[in-house]
């Protein structure tokens, strides 16, 4: 893959499952800094700073033995994907069964040395492809609706230039509508990806927060794709529990700031 094909993977969301740079898929861009990162997005450290310490420490892991979990076959799991965004947005129905039908989906092994998924932008007037491994484990149904968000994404907000805070902010927000999905229509579906929920909470509220609150003191450090995820998942529940219908919207069709998020977002619990 060329540099170029594995930049697009960057612009897309997350990085790897595919051979590229070594310097991209650490997700590290060495000539970009957090005072880079902070005019990107048009927010001050200070702005993120303040949220950040909103956000509750992650609670400790509660997953179980998954002895009573029936992995669905991965068909099974694409359909919830494309349900739970159909519920998300009911009015856009259309748009997301195209996105869904013709957006390309390569299944891959799973490797150590790689992230499980990525979603790739294929530029204007194409659909995305979402690159990806699957075994069937709750984290892997979470995974999927979090590639397909990208995708939506991509697809809703018609070439216009989306920040990753704001990409990773969509795409967490699907993953939040298919756990709204199976809480209502298969609760025991529901309790496992809950759980799988709170241990992704450990890490991004955790290890990726830490990074974040570093670098924020510190304008010169080196750009991480990992410092966009603390706040977008903040921003994700926040959406969830309190948000409108027509937020999401403007979400995915990228009519919506960071400093619009950071201005709006009230304290919540997590998960």
């Amino acid at each position: 893959m060329t540099d170029a094909a594995a930049r697009r993977q960057v612009a897309a969301g997350d990085t790897g499952n595919v051979a590229i740079p070594a310097a991209l898929s650490t997700g590290q861009m060495a000539q970009h800094r957090m005072s880079d990162w902070l005019e990107l997005h048009n927010v001050s450290a200070m702005a993120c700073q303040r949220l950040i310490a909103d956000i509750p420490m992650p609670q400790p892991s509660r997953i179980v033995t998954l002895t009573t979990w029936t992995a669905p076959c991965l068909a099974a799991a694409w359909e919830m994907t494309q349900r739970a965004m159909q519920g998300l947005f009911p009015a856009q129905a259309d748009i997301v069964t195209a996105t869904f039908d013709h957006t390309e989906k390569t299944r891959i092994e799973r490797s150590a040395t790689r992230p499980r998924a990525v979603t790739l932008d294929n530029g204007a007037g194409a659909f995305p492809t979402i690159v990806y491994s699957y075994e069937g484990d709750p984290g892997d149904l979470l995974m999927l609706a979090h590639e397909f968000g990208h995708a939506l994404q991509l697809r809703m907000s018609e070439r216009r230039f989306v920040p990753p805070v704001i990409r990773e902010t969509c795409a967490f927000l699907a993953e939040r509508a298919l756990l709204a999905a199976t809480r209502i229509g298969d609760p025991l579906c529901y309790r496992y990806l809950r759980e799988a929920a709170w241990a992704d909470d450990a890490r991004y509220f955790g290890r990726n927060r830490d990074l974040l609150e570093h670098a924020l003191a510190r304008p010169d450090t080196a750009y991480r794709y990992a410092w966009n995820y603390p706040i977008a998942r903040y921003m994700a529940i926040c959406i969830d529990r309190y948000g409108s219908p027509d937020q999401s919207l403007a979400l995915f069709r990228g009519r919506l700031t960071v400093s619009d998020l950071l201005d709006w977002a009230p304290r919540v619990a997590c998960a």
